[in-house]
Order: C-alpha cells, then structure tokens, then sequence
C-alpha cells in the first residue's frame, strides 16, 4: 500500500512539472523573439504578459500569443489526465495538476529568469480543459435553444426532443453515455480506494451499456406503468403525455426483469421502498464479496 502511494504521489509530482515546463513556453516571449525578433520585456512595463505585447506590438501578433498560452494549458491539461486517469483512474485531479504546473511555469518560467507573464491567458486554457464538451455537441444535435442564456442546460427540452422518436434516443445515448461511464469508474475507483463496502449505481439506462459491466449484481426497481407515469409527470412538471413517451423510450421492463439479480417493487409510498432498499443494501454486505471476490457494485 505503501508503494501504491508514493507511486501517485510521484505521478502527481510528474503531471505538475511536465506543465510546468510547457507553462515555461511564454507565449509572449516567442512570438517576440522568434518572429518580431525583438524582446518584449524591453519595452512598456517590462511584463511577458499578453498586455504589454498587445501595448508594443499591436494585434497583429497578439492571435499567436493567445493560442501559444491557451493551447500550452490545454495540453498541459490533457497530458495530466491521461496520466493520471492510466495510474490511478483520476482524470479531472491529472487536469487540475496539469493546469496548476502550466500557471506557475507561466508565471516564473525557469527559462527566461522566472519573469513571465500574469497568466490570464494560461487560466482561461485551463477552463478550457476543464469544461464539459458535451453541451456544445447537444445543442448541434438537438437545436442550439436547448442551451439557455446563461449556458445552462434546458434538461425538459432536450428531454422531449431525444425522446420524440428512437433515432433521438439513441443519439443522446451515444452523445452521453461514454462520459457517463466515466465518470461513474471514477466513482467507484475513488469509493475503492477509500475502503467502501457497497458502491450503488443509481440510474434509468444501466442494461445493455458499459454502465453494466461495472455492476456486480443487477437491482431492478419497478412500478406499475400508469404509476410511473403519474410520478414522472408530477415530479418534473410535464403532461402525461410526455412522461409516457420517456417511459417508452426506455428498454422494457421485461428485459430488465429477465437480468435482475434483485427486484423492488415501488407500487407503495416511499418509506416502503426505502425499507426494501435498505434491507437488500443489509443483504448485500451480509453476503459479502461479489462474483469475483471484490466488494459488491450494484
């Protein structure tokens, strides 16, 4: 165990200082020497700042100074999640540390005497890095105003469009899953690590996708169908109509009933239900160990 952590730690250390170094190619300084052959650092303030250079040079470079510090981030920031998410199976900490290496080579790169430049520029790449790329990708499949004004989500909208006809749902299975199952490998590593006896999976679309390859048992809950229907409608504000449409789309009961390992009725309130989930989580750790010998996953 104790190698394990040295061995993350090390890897953490890597990720930081491979962007550091590429933080440490100052845009600025580049572009001024290599193509104005000039310094930037002599002139106006003194800063290797996107400002400064704009103040010397004009805009006419200024477009390179951006990608240069933007894209360094970038790949600062992927280079650090493919490592991690390899090593330990935590992309969005490789990115974090990715980032953080490229701010500081930017601000005191070792080459040019640690005098760099403020890092607005190396900031706005790391958000880059950061944000999801999923929304952009909906809003060309599914009509730009499912985005609101402030870059939220319309989740009701999209939901009626995806869910309108099969070739809509399974365009937004092949849109979201992969993310998806990410993000759930890196829940369940991370539940690993910190010694969890239970993982639980909670979703509508396990059967028949990756999701279901990281579950060791398969709990099934369900409803009689006009219930359901009553239930989706109330709770997300919509016409039965609609929440039946969701309800079809989905993959049928009797499918999901035939790989069921587990299977809760929620035809009462929801103390009942909450009863039966609690004794099969009860259940599931008196039986200890899955089908492979490791902690369950549900």
């Amino acid at each position: 165990m104790t190698y394990l952590v040295w061995a993350a730690v090390f890897a953490m250390f890597v990720v930081v200082l491979l962007g550091y170094f590429l933080g440490c190619l100052n845009g600025s300084v580049l572009v001024s020497h290599f193509i104005i052959r000039d310094d930037v650092r002599q002139h106006g303030s003194g800063n290797a700042g996107l400002t400064n250079f704009y103040r010397t040079y004009g805009a006419k470079y200024a477009l390179g100074v951006i990608l240069l510090d933007m894209g360094k981030t970038v790949a600062a920031c992927l280079i650090g999640g493919v490592i991690l998410n390899y090593l330990a199976g935590d992309w969005t900490l490789g990115v974090l540390l990715g980032g953080l290496g490229s701010e500081l080579g930017h601000m005191f790169p070792v080459f040019f005497g640690f005098k760099g430049g403020k890092g607005v520029l190396v900031a706005a790449g790391a958000i880059l890095a950061v944000q999801p790329v999923l929304l952009p990708v909906l809003a060309r499949r599914f009509g730009a105003d499912i985005l609101r004004a402030d870059g939220t989500l319309d989740r009701r909208l999209l939901a009626d469009r995806a869910f309108a006809a099969p070739e809509g749902k399974a365009a937004l299975d092949a849109i979201t899953h992969p993310e998806i199952v990410r993000r759930i490998r890196l829940a369940k590593h991370a539940a690993e690590e910190a010694g969890a006896s239970l993982f639980v999976l909670d979703g509508a679309v396990i059967v028949g996708t990756e999701a279901e390859a990281e579950c060791d048992r398969l709990a099934v809950v369900t409803a009689p169908f006009e219930t359901s229907v009553a239930r989706i409608a109330k709770r997300d504000g919509i016409a039965p109509k609609m929440a039946a449409r969701r309800l079809n789309a989905q993959t049928p009961e009797e499918a999901l009933l035939a790989r069921a390992d587990y299977v809760l009725r929620n035809d009462a309130d929801l103390a009942a239900l909450e009863a039966a989930a609690n004794a099969l989580c009860e259940q599931l750790l008196a039986e200890g160990g899955t089908k492979g010998g490791a902690r369950p996953s549900v």
